[in-house]
């Protein structure tokens, strides 16, 4: 059935049935560039003050904020920690460090209207009677 079809709309395609004729009038035009330096170097110098803008702006973030970080779970955890955490993340000796690895991080409602959901260890939580967990 397919080989068939095909057949039948290659016949009609080359009958010509759907081809249509007219006069058309082409005209030939030339493409004509321009080069202007001003104009030129005006674009390169506003991208490059763009630029040095944005080097500027970085450069100072990343000295106010006493280096860059990168986009690991426990720099997200620690930028919108709970005061609770300060203690875990804060490590001054580097024997500590495997200790701050191994925390476990809890995820739930602190204070006491439990409005604000923020991360914890566990003891910083409690088993609330309905299963949820709040904050000590």
């Amino acid at each position: 059935m397919e080989e068939l079809l095909t057949n039948v709309t290659i016949s009609l395609v080359s009958t010509g049935l759907w081809n249509t004729s007219t006069v058309a009038a082409v005209q030939s035009s030339e493409i004509v560039y321009t080069y202007n330096s001003r104009t030129l170097w005006a674009g390169y110098l506003a991208s490059i003050g763009a630029t040095l803008v944005a080097v500027v702006i970085g450069v100072s973030a990343v000295w106010v904020n006493g280096g860059s970080g990168n986009r690991s779970f426990s720099l997200l955890v620690a930028s919108t920690r709970n005061p609770h955490l300060d203690n875990v993340f804060l490590v001054d000796d580097v024997k500590r460090l495997d200790e701050v690895r191994e925390t476990r991080l809890r995820f739930g409602q602190l204070g006491g209207n439990g409005q604000q959901w923020a991360f914890g260890t566990d003891g910083d939580f409690k088993l609330q009677s309905s299963g949820s967990m709040r904050a000590v």
